[in-house]
């Protein structure tokens, strides 16, 4: 903040303290004409209401010059048709608080004048969703608007059920909207100057859709991508950051009515056999021959898996975004990660690989418990329908049960050693083993091994980016991968855990954070840009809502931290012992809209509207369950 902000910040606060002070030691009355509403003929009298009214006109004044400076930018209409729907908001909001527009409207129609504001409200909403969303509500952009809309939230609140002689109630509400008129102002400003980087070539996130060049280097349609697979968060992050350049996005091996569906971003799903079916690869190569894709995207592992194994059916007509067979098998095969990172010097925990020729006894005897039994791939082709996950095991009688049921099942396992700490990912663009993008982010919640209900972005760490490059570069990588570690903040001592060539369940958090890896992936994969992007916003903060109100109840309730659960969700994983404070802290920063959900976008709310409406009907906490010992029930989920 400059040093004027600062002034201005410190005077209004002043003010604001004078008037709270004066109205509590008189009266509503005593300060009414001289702060608050304006009356009689002098036009500039009540100095409150002089100052809304400037800050509102001022912010008005801005949209109109940012729409006009946009009008002859190519892709900048949708930015310029916001603009000017926010010049009139905010023109009338002006005029409404000089002349009472509300009262008089309110009177006139015999209703409450505060339902008046409401629909103005409801009716900025709309613009919000449908001409603005994510593209333009970036960085301080969002958080000015987050500001705002709370503190008009609150004067509403006081003006619509505040007893109209509760003590403080004028100042209080006049204060409010005051406030919520310099962060609405401090809203317009952001995107005035965003409008201006985007003249100088520094910001081109304002300008729809993407423009590559003249060359595409498929022989399909550019502007279509196909992604394949079932999981509605990575389903959706791709299609809104693909669907908001005006690329077409459509879905398949998915079910019709999958959240993703419902997203405005979809163009159309495509109906394949199950993965595991003979006839699923034929199908796939029909469409793929039919609809003439730019570029097909494999979302999930299990995907991923059933393409892999049809790779030399695929031809090359249509670029499939597959990783290269040495890289995905260091990312399928937890043994053959393990073994690279070894032989790269990177550090792993204590790790045994046992089958059925092993002593197993005395093995799990000099292991330090607790520890993790692993199958060595998560999806393979003996039972390529069912997807095996990571469980965690307390005592040796434990780890015995699971360790024989996994070798009975697939040949080999792996057992390591629990590593004190928290789980931090670094995403990776690569192309040919070269790093083009990379994002790290931390595990705030943990309720299982496979996955977070809450993490934040923060800044790359050199020790960790140089593992992952290592990683990349000697399996000659090209594409996306995560690369998971254990990270203790106590000791500084980091662990590698795994890598996965392939998309992660928090890409929303990662292209909300501005590391928009489906965006970039697009441009490698399609028309062979190389150039790196910019950098990304640190201390972002991405949920998936109902799995954290289960990480909550968990954690408060069933007091899992001190007492692992053994059956199919938890699969005998702890939730992390996260200190209250820190909890009421996150909570807070998600009543002040300050935080990203995986599934909601405000230009594309329809998808949880959708899983909330299934949640809620009952079919979204049903606890899952499998007749297998060591297996959870089949399900795409990904960290």
């Amino acid at each position: 903040m400059t040093g004027p902000a600062r002034w201005g910040f410190f005077v209004l606060a002043l003010y604001s303290a004078v008037l709270l002070t004066i109205e509590l030691v008189t009266s509503q009355d005593y300060v009414h004409h001289f702060f608050t509403d304006i009356e009689g003929p002098v036009p500039f009298y009540a100095i409150n209401t002089t100052l809304s009214v400037a800050l509102l006109w001022g912010t008005a004044l801005l949209f109109v010059v940012t729409a006009h400076t946009l009008r002859d930018v190519s892709g900048g209409e949708g930015v310029r048709r916001f603009a000017l729907s926010q010049a009139a908001i905010f023109g009338f909001l002006g005029f409404d608080d000089r002349f009472k527009f509300h009262e008089e409207v309110g009177e006139w129609f015999g209703i409450g004048d505060h339902f008046v504001l409401a629909t103005v409200a409801l009716l900025e909403v709309a613009f919000l969703i449908w001409l603005a969303g994510p593209r333009v509500l970036q960085g301080r952009t969002s958080d000015f608007l987050r500001a705002a809309v709370a503190l008009f939230a609150l004067m509403f609140v006081i003006d619509a059920l505040g007893p109209h002689d509760m003590r403080l109630r004028l100042s209080l509400e006049d204060l409010f909207k005051t406030w919520s008129g310099v962060c609405f102002f401090l809203f317009g400003w952001s995107i005035y100057t965003r409008c201006l980087d985007t003249l100088r070539g520094r910001d081109t996130l304002l300008l729809t859709p993407f423009s590559p060049g003249e060359h595409s280097l498929t022989d399909g349609e550019p502007g279509r991508v196909l992604v394949l697979g079932h999981d509605p968060r990575i389903q959706l992050a791709i299609a809104r950051s693909l669907g908001r350049r005006g690329v077409s996005v459509e879905l398949a091996a998915c079910p019709r009515d999958a959240v993703a569906c419902y997203s405005r971003y979809v163009e159309r799903h495509h109906e394949l056999p199950a993965g595991d079916s003979g006839d699923y690869g034929e199908a796939l190569l029909r469409l793929l021959a039919r609809e003439r894709f730019g570029l097909v995207l494999p979302a999930t592992e299990r995907a991923m898996f059933d393409c892999v194994r049809r790779r030399d059916l695929l031809g090359s007509e249509t670029p499939v975004h597959l990783p290269g067979p040495q890289a995905f098998e260091a990312g399928l095969d937890k043994a053959k990660t393990w073994q690279l990172a070894e032989r790269l010097g990177i550090p792993v925990p204590t790790t045994h690989l046992l089958d059925a020729e092993d002593r197993i006894d005395e093995t799990l005897r000099a292991l330090d418990f607790p520890a993790f039994v692993k199958p060595v791939a998560s999806v393979s082709s003996l039972d390529a329908s069912e997807k095996h996950y990571v469980r965690y095991v307390a005592d040796i009688e434990s780890a015995r049960r699971h360790v024989v049921h996994l070798i009975e099942r697939h040949g080999r396992v792996l057992v390591q050693s629990a590593v004190p700490g928290r789980g931090v990912g670094v995403n990776v663009l690569a192309h040919e083993g070269k790093l083009l993008l990379a994002f790290q982010h931390e595990r705030l919640h943990e309720a299982t091994g496979h996955g977070s209900t809450y993490r934040e972005s923060v800044r790359l760490d050199p020790a960790l980016l140089d593992a992952a490059s290592k990683l990349v570069a000697e399996l000659r990588h090209t594409g996306v991968a995560m690369v998971e570690f254990r990270v203790d903040p106590d000791s500084g001592r980091w662990f590698l855990i795994e890598l996965n060539a392939r998309f992660w369940g928090s890409l929303p958090l990662a292209v909300a954070a501005g590391a928009d890896f489906p965006f970039y992936l697009y441009r490698l994969l399609v028309y062979g840009d190389t150039s790196g992007p910019g950098d990304y916003r640190v201390g972002v903060r991405s949920r998936v809502v109902h799995s954290d109100a289960r990480w909550l109840w968990r954690r408060f309730v069933r007091r899992t931290p001190a007492d692992p659960v053994e059956d199919a969700d938890s699969l005998g994983w702890r939730v992390n012992d996260v200190p209250l404070r820190k909890v009421l802290g996150g909570l807070l920063r998600a009543l002040t809209l300050r935080d990203h959900s995986d599934t909601f976008a405000l230009d594309d709310p329809v998808p949880a509207l959708v899983e909330l409406w299934r949640l809620a009907s009952g079919g979204g906490f049903r606890r899952r369950r499998s007749n297998l010992p060591a297996t959870a029930e089949a399900r795409d989920t990904a960290e």
